[in-house]
């Protein structure tokens, strides 16, 4: 009797640890759809704790990728970590599925925790297709799946379907929109900044010039009329600022004046392009004009280049911008496209020394975005013809040759 009372209390005691494991995982269920994270955490340590089985792993993740706090938390178990890759019936992976509902904290959160955004699902899709097919498609995951983690831009699914079909440029060309508006803020408070420091310099400088003068004319026996003229030029200085404060606030001066030199750059440079169009050669009269008549003429020594403002460089790669963007109305346009379509750039990037490094950085990811070959291939190789496109790819490779000898350059500096 003994012994069947023990086995009965083993085989008992089995069945309520299972039990307890299954009301563990349907409560953690439970709680994660209503997002009650601190229930959720009690219970899921206690979850852990059992030792789950991979299906409940993978479940688990699936129904939390739409809740970043709740990802992060069990993305801190080594478990849960190795079963990041795990499938469902539909062969989808949590990353599939946080692309698909556009949630950008725990896309990059499963990222980071070493998800393959390359696998596909039952129908083909990978990453980049979930990300672009979303109803809510968040801009910058699909810029760093293409561009960082090179998911392939030219990989059907089994509706022969590529994301540069799910409309991939225009998804990019809506990130490089965001990414300039930034780039535009963030220039334009170092611009505020850097002339709201002369400001203060210059002001500190009239203050103590004013302090000097008063001085010299109450101390060293200078007439009661310089004295006066003293007193005058600071009362008219005075007065000029509250002037200054009751028009604009100086921000709004600075910002105006930095928008006057950008569109007088622009204007420069507008006028430049049509010098160069209407300069031509000399004709030489043939009678009078022999080459042993000629002097030798010695070579002229290269002009350094000059250094361009900001509001220059600015300008300048508006234009060059202008002319990426028309290219890219082409490429929608056009079912093919010629070399001279292409609009390659007079040089790689615009940058200037008052940048701060995360704007340069900025501009470099945007410029390899553009011109890495690999990227350009999978985006625009269909559009042109086969003949055309060895001597399109070489002219690629040397301006990203370009581009990484001055990124190098700036670095060392």
């Amino acid at each position: 009797m003994s012994n069947r009372k023990r086995e009965r209390s083993r085989s008992s005691s089995s069945r309520r640890k299972k039990k307890k494991e299954k009301d563990y995982f349907s409560k953690l269920k439970k709680y994660a759809k209503k997002n009650n994270f601190k229930k959720f955490v009690r219970k899921c340590n206690q979850w852990i704790l059992a030792e789950p089985p991979d299906e409940e792993i993978v479940e688990l993740l699936h129904r939390c990728v739409s809740s970043e706090s709740l990802t992060q938390y069990i993305l801190q178990f080594d478990d849960i970590v190795d079963m990041i890759d795990g499938t469902d019936k539909r062969k989808s992976t949590s990353l599939m599925e946080a692309c698909s509902l556009g949630n950008r904290d725990v896309i990059f959160l499963l990222l980071e925790k070493g998800a393959d955004p390359k696998l596909t699902d039952c129908e083909g899709n990978n990453a980049l297709h979930c990300a672009l097919c979303s109803q809510t498609p968040c801009l910058e995951a699909i810029y760093a799946l293409f561009n960082d983690y090179e998911v392939p831009a030219n990989q059907p699914n089994h509706e022969n379907e590529t994301p540069i079909d799910l409309h991939l440029n225009e998804a990019l060309a809506d990130w490089e929109g965001v990414l300039e508006e930034e780039m535009q803020r963030e220039i334009r408070e170092a611009w505020v900044n850097e002339q709201r420091d002369l400001q203060r310099a210059n002001a500190e400088w009239d203050r103590n010039f004013e302090e000097r003068m008063i001085h010299e004319a109450e101390t060293e026996g200078i007439t009661g009329m310089d004295l006066f003229g003293a007193n005058w030029a600071r009362d008219e200085m005075q007065s000029i600022n509250r002037q200054h404060k009751q028009q604009k606030h100086w921000t709004e001066l600075i910002e105006e004046e930095f928008r006057q030199r950008k569109r007088a750059a622009q204007a420069w440079a507008k006028a430049q392009a049509q010098n160069e169009k209407k300069q031509e050669k000399p004709k030489l009269d043939p009678k009078s004009d022999f080459s042993w008549e000629r002097t030798p003429k010695q070579p002229a020594e290269p002009e350094k280049p000059r250094e361009l403002s900001l509001p220059e460089v600015e300008a300048a790669r508006e234009a060059q911008d202008a002319r990426w963007n028309a290219f890219m109305d082409r490429v929608k346009n056009k079912d093919t496209l010629r070399e001279s379509d292409v609009p390659w750039p007079t040089k790689p990037v615009y940058i200037h020394i008052s940048m701060t490094n995360s704007v340069k950085k900025k501009l470099f990811r945007k410029a390899f975005t553009r011109w890495h070959p690999d990227r350009f291939t999978q985006r625009f190789k269909k559009k042109f013809k086969e003949n055309d496109w060895p001597g399109i790819y070489q002219r690629i490779e040397s301006v990203c040759k370009d581009l990484n000898s001055l990124r190098e350059s700036i670095e060392d500096k």
